[in-house]
Parts: structure tokens; C-alpha cells; sequence
């Protein structure tokens, strides 16, 4: 299953707090995706709570590390002009900040180029909200689904042949159909390569080009230092 990360979900990877477990477990359970402005968000949350004196500055400089070895294992929406169109149009909609309404629109964008549902994992309520009213299917505060959480459940008729959370039952059923692969794989084998791109979500050069990983690979999450 393909996830996407607003950047309050996203720091807790690195920030021991409420939440954090949860969301280290759904980074580890299928394909994380977010925008290209989490980085920055991130290391904001980051900074300012090293400043505020949560941990130390050794602390903080470990974490910003972490978060920039975890950007390759991450499907990134880049702010093309689809998607900050989107983001204005949603400020209209509902009180969001720019850079909720980014978050919210990257992930709308990315539902729409998959093709399938893509939920929202954030912990912003006016976030949680607004992705509501789009239609989105939300994780996080106290909107958190046991079964979103957990190990997912067998794909019912008509859902997707695949998904990407790593469980025995999905490895066997991609060797069963080596035609169709997971949901990671079949990614990875979009034509992005074939043109040299260097982006992820929002390549211009080709229409298939919308998610892809480097050289074929999807990378996982390395341990946090500790």
C-alpha cells in the first residue's frame, strides 16, 4: 500500500512522541510518500525543538542525518505547477496553511496517478479535516484505523492484486505472478530510467514517469541512530 506522509507524521520518525510508534510501523508496512517540502518541514520541526531544548544539539545533528539518508526511501512529490494550482484552489476550500495545502494537494496528486487510494497520514486536525472533505482516507490523531496499522488485511475482490506491505502472503502471491510483482516493483520498473531522470513524483519529460525510483531500486529505511 502506498502511504502518504505530511511532514507532522513524518518528523516523529526521528522525534520520540505521541505517535511516533505508529508511524515508524506504517514507514516499515508499504511505499512512504511525501512531498518534496517535507525535507524542509521536517528539519524544521526538527531544529526548533532542539532550540526549545528537547535534546541536544549532537541529537539534533543525528537526526537531520537521518532524514537526509531517508529521502531515497521515500517517494517524492515534486511542487509542479499541477500540484501548487491545487494547493490555491484548496486554500478557497478550507483554513489551511501553504504548506498544509501543499501537503494536501501532493497527496490528491498522487491518488490521482496511481489510480488508487492513497491515505493521508498527519497529525494537523485542520489537515485531517480538510483531506476528509476531499475524500481522502485519513490516518493519524485520533482518526487512527486498527487495521490501517496492522498487518493489512487480504486484498477483497476487485481491490488491488498487490499490495506493498512486505507481508509472507504478498511475496508469495508476486512469485506466483511474476507478471505483475508488487505494487514497489512494478514502480520501479516505470520508464523513468530510460530518460535519465533524476526526479521522483512530477517528472515533465514523460507521462509514466510520474513515480519511479533510482536505478531500479526501492530503498528501505535504515536504522536511527541511537
Amino acid at each position: 500500500m502506498t502511504r502518504y506522509f505530511d511532514a507532522s507524521a513524518l518528523v516523529k520518525r526521528y522525534v520520540r512522541e505521541t505517535g511516533s510508534s505508529t508511524v515508524r510501523r506504517l514507514l516499515a508496512s508499504g511505499l512512504p510518500a511525501t512531498s518534496r517540502l517535507s525535507e524542509v518541514e521536517v528539519a524544521s520541526g526538527i531544529t526548533r525543538r532542539a532550540r526549545e531544548g528537547a535534546f541536544a544539539a549532537s541529537r539534533r545533528d543525528r537526526m537531520l542525518a537521518a532524514l537526509q539518508r531517508d529521502l531515497p526511501a521515500l517517494a517524492v512529490v515534486e511542487m509542479i505547477p499541477d500540484v501548487t494550482a491545487e494547493a490555491r484552489a484548496l486554500l478557497l476550500r478550507h483554513p489551511l496553511r501553504a504548506g498544509d495545502a501543499i501537503q494536501l494537494a501532493s497527496c490528491l496528486y498522487l491518488q490521482r496517478e496511481l489510480r488508487q487510494p492513497v491515505p493521508l497520514v498527519a497529525f494537523d486536525q485542520r489537515l485531517l479535516e480538510a483531506a476528509r472533505a476531499e475524500g481522502l482516507t485519513v490516518v493519524g490523531s485520533s482518526s487512527d484505523r486498527r487495521e490501517d496499522i496492522r498487518k493489512p488485511k487480504r486484498p477483497r475482490k476487485g481491490d488491488s492484486e498487490n499490495t506493498a506491505g512486505g507481508s509472507a502472503g504478498s511475496r508469495s502471491s508476486s512469485r506466483a505472478d511474476p507478471g505483475r510483482g508488487t505494487e514497489a516493483e512494478s514502480i520501479a520498473r516505470t520508464p523513468a530510467r530510460d530518460h535519465g531522470c533524476d526526479s521522483f513524483i512530477g517528472c515533465r519529460l514523460a507521462p509514466a514517469c510520474h513515480v519511479h525510483r533510482r536505478a531500479g531500486r526501492v530503498p528501505r529505511f535504515a536504522p536511527l541512530d541511537r
